[in-house]
């Protein structure tokens, strides 16, 4: 997983990083909540777009969000579960075959 390489960030994390959940008020957050937030941030005051990637991660995050929230990597395995789990019903029907076998 990508928590074993360095972090890659895009905007200068020694700056006053912050965050808005209803543009009204802001939170100064730590670099990697700032790097994971889907919503309004700043840098000292002026408005950042850039890119948002899975907390902890250098996993990009493209999707969208109804409500301002931080991006956790949970949500990234969840995709993959209801992608492959037709395939995955079918592997372990036939793991319980091969145990009946034995």
């Amino acid at each position: 997983m990508s928590r074993q390489l360095k972090q890659q960030y895009d905007f200068p994390t020694e700056l006053c990083l912050e965050i808005s959940f209803n543009n009204e008020t802001w939170c100064r957050v730590t670099c990697d909540t700032f790097r994971a937030f889907k919503g309004p941030r700043r840098i000292q005051g002026e408005i950042y777009t850039g890119n948002v990637y899975y907390k902890g991660t250098n996993y990009l995050f493209n999707g969208r969000v109804k409500k301002p929230r931080v991006i956790e990597i949970t949500e990234l395995n969840g995709k993959f579960k209801k992608r492959f789990s037709k395939q995955v019903k079918l592997a372990n029907a036939q793991i319980r075959r091969n145990k009946k076998a034995i």
